[in-house]
């Protein structure tokens, strides 16, 4: 969440304050550890406060008038929000790293979270939050334990009748009439499972205030997104092999299809921002890896003084 504050150039008022949050965090984290971790506190307290001890400063007091309720628990959903996110993408098999382009959140509360939407679609790595209720599709299904026997050979046939037919209505004449009649065969409602269904595209988890959506559907534009993040974790990777840091400069040379060149191209600057990096198309590079990225073959190779 703040990385992209702490790589600001320059003394930035964002930059500073992060600083402050975590030195004001970590120093009262490491008197409340003194007590069971006495050696452990004293070396990161002195570390990094240059004071004489942690087991001589004040012990931390809570100032009541900076607690909010309010925040707290509006915090609490906006965590709820994003476990549920993490969940569905599991279920669509999308990684965190990828982009979706929304999260639907359909919920009969008034959730006041405008001003945490910059949170949420950063945890969830998302480019829209909607507020909506999504429309559910009925769909008929068969009951083979009870219409197999009475049907037999027919069912093909009495589906196919069926399809023609809106959901509602059938289950609209199963109500009122408690059967009805296709293709020669009496059905009643214990024929046939109605279950509402939701856009293929869209994946559902509940939370405790409605249920969370997300669009699984990648356009091209989320794709090339998404594999140039596949490509900044591989640089990433390299550079820890060799024990960079984090600001040195490195040439990085890329092999791969012109599909993926053309993903490397659109996103070029934003790889080169995160990997620290110049990037070079070819071979190049004293240290060498071969990557699987999905089903593309990339070779990459790392030059760290140019």
């Amino acid at each position: 969440m703040v990385r992209d504050r702490v790589w600001l150039e320059g003394s930035d008022e964002r930059k500073l304050s992060v600083y402050f949050t975590l030195y004001e965090t970590l120093t009262k984290l490491f008197v409340l550890m003194a007590p069971i971790a006495p050696h452990l506190s004293e070396y990161l307290y002195r570390k990094m406060t240059k004071n004489r001890s942690v087991h001589l400063a004040s012990w931390p007091l809570a100032n009541e008038a900076l607690i909010s309720e309010t925040l707290e628990e509006q915090m609490k959903l906006v965590r709820e929000i994003t476990e549920k996110v993490i969940a569905a993408r599991q279920k669509a098999k999308i990684k965190l790293r990828w982009p979706i382009s929304r999260v639907i959140i359909a919920s009969d509360t008034n959730l006041n979270l405008e001003d945490f939407e910059p949170i949420i679609l950063k945890m969830c790595n998302a480019k829209k939050i909607s507020y909506e209720k999504v429309e559910e599709k009925l769909v008929i299904k068969p009951n083979f334990k009870t219409l197999g026997p009475k049907a037999k050979d027919k069912i093909k046939l009495i589906f196919k009748e069926i399809s023609a037919i809106k959901p509602e209505k059938i289950q609209e004449i199963l109500e009122k009439d408690g059967k009805i009649e296709i293709a020669g065969v009496v059905i009643t409602k214990e024929d046939l499972i109605f279950k509402k269904e939701i856009p293929e595209h869209l994946v559902a988890e509940e939370f405790s205030k409605g249920v969370i959506y997300i669009d699984s559907k990648l356009d091209s534009k989320l794709i090339s997104e998404a594999m140039s993040r596949e490509i900044i974790r591989r640089i990433q990777e390299m550079r820890k092999e060799l024990n960079l840091h984090e600001t040195q400069k490195i040439k990085a040379f890329v092999q791969c299809s012109s599909e993926f060149r053309g993903y490397i191209l659109e996103n070029k600057e934003f790889i080169e921002k995160e990997t620290r990096s110049c990037i070079e198309f070819g071979e190049g590079g004293d240290f060498i890896k071969d990557w699987q990225i999905n089903s593309e073959k990339v070779r990459i190779g790392i030059q760290v003084a140019f």
